[in-house]
């Protein structure tokens, strides 16, 4: 089974939406909401809707799933009760105002801040899997 990539992004109003890549399926996926779960939400239904059409239309089946995917205030927002911005601060060397203004939206940060973010989690996370005997 194929898995998919699904984006999610905080638009400039605040509103988070989810895609899929062109290309990835004969069909590109979307969904929107002002929060990540309605968004989740409706790229479910969407996803749901369009692998039963695709069907019916071309009699094949998508054998695929999705797996969501996250700009850095989407990142942000998603977990902010779970990593808190102090501790995301100390993991990445980022100030935590810093932070905040990319969690709001009222900031986006370069390529090498995102990526320096995504660095430094996943480094946490493969410590966290090793944590345990």
């Amino acid at each position: 089974m194929k898995t998919i990539k699904a984006h999610i992004e905080q638009g400039k109003d605040g509103t988070f939406g989810i895609y899929t890549d062109c290309g990835e399926l004969p069909f590109v996926v979307i969904g929107d909401g002002r929060t990540i779960s309605a968004a989740k939400a409706e790229f479910a239904a969407v996803w749901d809707a369009s692998i039963v059409s695709y069907k019916e239309r071309t009699g094949k089946q998508i054998d695929a799933t999705y797996t969501f995917v996250y700009d850095t205030p989407s990142f942000l927002q998603e977990y902010k009760g779970i990593i808190t911005l102090s501790g995301l601060s100390k993991l990445t060397g980022i100030n935590k105002t810093q932070l905040s203004h990319y969690m709001t939206g009222t900031r986006r940060p370069t390529e090498a801040t995102h990526n320096k973010i995504k660095q430094s989690v996943h480094q946490f996370a493969t410590e966290l899997e090793h944590a345990f005997v």
